[in-house]
């Protein structure tokens, strides 16, 4: 074996890597007098320098030790000669081979995240890109994700991949060194001149991790950059660089099944017993508590074996500080949530710290105007803010925070002592939001002021709470007055009811029209889900405090409540004129002149349902015409489907089946382009009435079945029974018995709880079942003929008659034929002295007792 000197085994290694000294001198970083001094055995290379030489000349990983030893005179250098042939050229390692330096090595799984690893690939791949920061807030995962990149990136750089760790590092003019020390160096001079030198042939990856405190001070990266065209930066931070060279991704929370997959793998490192199958609603809750962040996923999921998942989530909601771990290996500064965001905190101004509190005050995020209105803000110190990871934007020009970063906020916030202020101010600033658009839900520009109030639903939220918790009801009231057409319109009937009686009378208050008006709201709220006989104890104070008021506008309000409470026709005319004798004489409500004639055109068609109920079409299609002008005329894009859809009831009713058809589907598409649970459900009903009469079924199921699913969600309970009797009807004529039992059942179910409640009201309840009441005992009559109960079909049949010239029900076009031949099926079955018996006594039974009797075969 041939006895090499170690300068002499140097020379021959660089020349077979076809590098002159001074190649090697700038790989290795040091001066071109120290490599021929080394080459001529004159000096030994310090072990640094040693580990530098190692990498410049490509000495494989398992032979990096015996070099060093070699170098430093501790072995001979005959235990590198098997590296190289006999011809001089490198035999265990090629040209192209990388090197990954110090990657840290991670002791669980990495969950998820493969889009952002494409992206960080897809993005250094990209010949523009040099410099790539990893944006996000503290705790959201940049570490490990820039960790997994830089794994999967390591062979796309020849000369290695280095990870520094600069959470230490509070002055920005050490970072070189710092760079330096992770790569060996040995310092003889400046070390940006030597890491530039060093850095300036090769090409590497340096993976640089929290660099979020250095401000200012990260110039120096683009002196590296243009020097070193090879390198690439990838960058974790909790801002923006705000560099030329700067390419950003801002790192999201996780999605939900990532989330979950997260917390159960570090439940099971505490309790390898858990089961998520068991908690999995809870682990749900808890993902959702803390907004899917990652390490306070890791900190909950830390607790499972001293409680269950939903104790966590509990404490969650009391304490930010029950975010927090004893890990002994784990930085000081991500053992706790509070510990994440007060890093972050210390890097903000003072008066960035004070936006930041005045922002905790929002609910669901906000725009520009409103953050000015509330705290001052304005578009550059939000961008700020943005940059630096503590507030998010959205594609809508919306802002927010995370959840766990506003409830830090709001802590500070109280400590400071200006929370009453900074509430005061959002509250009134939504209030001012709220009838902005109240005001416009009349005219043309509804769907925008539908869309935003729903928008801002939780700073709503806050801002009546906010009303009620200091004892402000005028203002509180004033939030009611101004929600209520969008509550009801949307259905939120349980919502708007809750807030209505949360702002109700208060003993030893006196009379107010906001009051007044909050009485009359919250019947509106009961009524509408079917609670008749609770709404009807808010009439005799409401009426009583509108009449000792004299105030024109609360009596208008009073008599358009009154109006569709009023079941008799004569009654009810009188209510009504005088609903518009008001509207002549007030020139605008308080909500503008626009709510009033919005006022008047619904009471036209509030007044046209009561008038075809009882018959009069005629009257009924007038007063649809003058609603439907005046809707026009105000521009309206929602309840301007009411006169256009109860047109088409009339024409349904009068034979006019692809007219109503028409008028039907114009409404449903009116509702639907604005968002309307109401008036969706509403005339889907109405759209399956004519497919049904049209012969299509299938339409006909699948708008009822809709209508029937929206009623559900807004607790309706007195349309919902109506529907039934629609679908069982259908059923019956797709020769489905099963399913129209069924639903028939239901109806007639649903039907007698209401008469029950309604009875001891003692106020003519049985004139407001619908046109389906009879409709749902006619079909129940059919299922008895075809069955052959022939007496029970004849009583139900007699007895709907009876209802029919009572109430003035509309003729049931989809079901006359097959009434008359079921008609022609008992008389011929029966005696003719049976027939006019059971007819006779049809008339006679209580409608309770006929409900009964309906459902004693279905």
């Amino acid at each position: 074996m041939e006895t090499y000197s170690f300068g002499a085994w140097l020379a021959q290694r660089r020349k077979a890597l076809d590098m002159t000294q001074r190649d090697l001198a700038e790989r290795a970083a040091c001066g071109l007098a120290t490599i021929k001094k080394i080459e001529a055995d004159e000096r030994r290379p310090s072990r640094e320098l040693a580990a530098l030489l190692a990498e410049a000349l490509q000495v494989p990983t398992n032979f990096r030790d015996t070099f060093i030893e070699c170098a430093r005179g501790l072995r001979s250098v005959d235990a590198l000669a098997n590296m190289v042939s006999p011809h001089g050229q490198v035999a265990t390692t090629s040209h192209n081979a990388a090197v990954i330096l110090n990657l840290p090595t991670q002791s669980t799984p990495f969950i998820g995240r493969e889009s952002e690893l494409a992206q960080i690939v897809e993005l250094l791949h990209q010949p523009d890109c040099h410099l790539l920061t990893l944006v996000g807030t503290g705790g959201i995962g940049k570490t490990r994700l820039a960790v997994e990149a830089a794994r999967s990136l390591s062979s796309s750089f020849v000369h290695g991949v280095l990870f520094v760790s600069l959470a230490a590092v509070t002055d920005a003019a050490l970072i070189p060194a710092s760079i330096a020390t992770s790569l060996r160096l040995t310092l003889a001079g400046p070390p940006e001149t030597q890491l530039v030198a060093y850095l300036r042939s090769r090409t590497m990856l340096l993976v640089l991790d929290n660099c979020e405190q250095f401000a200012d001070g990260v110039g120096w990266f683009s002196e590296l950059l243009a020097n070193a065209p090879n390198v690439k930066l990838l960058v974790t931070s909790r801002e923006r660089l705000q560099l030329a060279e700067e390419w950003t991704l801002v790192i999201n929370e996780l999605p939900l099944s990532e989330a979950v997959a997260l917390f159960t793998q570090t439940a099971r490192r505490s309790l390898p017993a858990f089961e998520l199958a068991e908690q999995e609603a809870s682990v749900a809750a808890i993902c959702a508590l803390v907004e899917n962040l990652p390490l306070a996923i890791e900190l909950a999921a830390a607790w499972i074996s001293f409680m269950t998942c939903a104790q966590i989530a509990e404490h969650i909601q009391r304490d930010i500080d029950f975010l927090a771990a004893n890990v002994r290996n784990v930085p000081e500064r991500h053992r706790s949530i509070r510990a994440v965001f007060d890093h972050s905190w210390l890097l903000l101004s003072p008066y960035e710290q004070q936006l930041m509190m005045k922002l905790s005050v929002f609910r669901g995020g906000w725009t520009i105007e409103e953050a000015e209105g509330v705290s001052g803000a304005t578009l550059n110190q939000l961008r700020t803010l943005v940059d630096k990871s503590l507030v998010r934007v959205s594609g809508e020009g919306r802002y927010d925070l995370h959840e766990l970063v506003r409830q830090y906020a709001a802590d500070q916030l109280l400590a400071s002592g200006q929370e009453v202020a900074v509430k005061e101010q959002h509250c009134t600033v939504y209030l001012a939001l709220a009838g902005r658009y109240d005001a416009q839900l009349y005219g043309p520009h509804g769907v925008d002021a539908f869309a935003r109030l729903h928008q801002e639903q939780d700073n709503l939220r806050a801002g009546m709470s906010w009303a009620i918790e200091t004892g402000e009801m005028d203002i509180a009231r004033q939030y009611v007055d101004k929600l209520f057409l969008y509550w009801q319109r949307r259905g939120y009937w349980a919502e708007g009811e809750r807030w209505a009686k949360a702002v109700g009378p208060k003993p030893g208050e006196g009379d107010s029209k906001l009051l007044c008006l909050v009485l009359l709201d919250t019947a509106v709220f009961v009524a509408l889900q079917g609670r008749y006989n609770e709404a009807f104890l808010y009439k005799p104070p409401a009426e009583a405090m509108a009449r000792r008021l004299e105030d024109p506008e609360t009596m208008m309000v009073f008599y358009f409540v009154e109006g569709q409470a009023t079941l008799d026709i004569s009654t009810a005319a009188v209510v009504w004129e005088q609903f518009f004798s008001i509207g002549a004489d007030i020139e605008v409500l308080s909500k503008g002149g626009m709510a009033k004639d919005a006022m008047v055109a619904g009471g036209h068609f509030l007044f046209g349902d009561r008038l075809r109920d009882a018959g009069h079409n005629a009257e009924a299609v007038a007063h649809y015409h003058q609603s439907l002008e005046l809707y026009r005329h105000l521009g309206n894009v929602d309840l301007i489907a009411y006169p256009i859809g109860n047109l088409g009831r009339v024409a349904l009713q009068e034979g006019r089946v692809k007219e109503a058809y028409n008028r039907f589907v114009e409404s449903v598409t009116i509702s639907r382009a604005i968002g309307n649970r109401v008036g969706i459900a509403d005339w889907l009903k109405q759209l399956g009435n004519a497919a049904l009469v049209m012969g299509d079924l299938s339409q006909a199921e699948s708008c009822y079945e809709e209508a029937l699913a929206l009623y559900q969600e807004m607790g309706n309970l007195r349309a919902c029974p109506d529907v039934l009797a629609d679908l069982g009807h259908t059923a019956l004529v797709r020769g489905d018995g099963y399913n129209a039992r069924h639903y028939l059942r239901e109806s007639l179910s649903a039907y007698l709880k209401f008469a029950q409640m309604m009875e001891p009201l003692g106020i003519g309840w049985s004139a407001m079942l619908p046109p389906e009441f009879r409709l749902c005992l006619r079909a129940t009559a059919l299922l008895d003929v075809t069955e052959g109960r022939f007496d029970r079909a004849l009583t139900l049949f007699s007895a709907t008659d009876r209802l029919q010239s009572k109430f003035g029900y509309g003729a049931d076009l989809g079901m006359q034929v097959r009434v008359e031949e079921a008609l022609n099926t008992i008389e011929s079955h029966l005696p003719s002295e049976t027939c006019a018996r059971v007819r006779e006594d049809a008339q006679f039974i209580p409608i309770q007792t006929l409900m009964s009797y309906a459902l004693e075969t279905l």
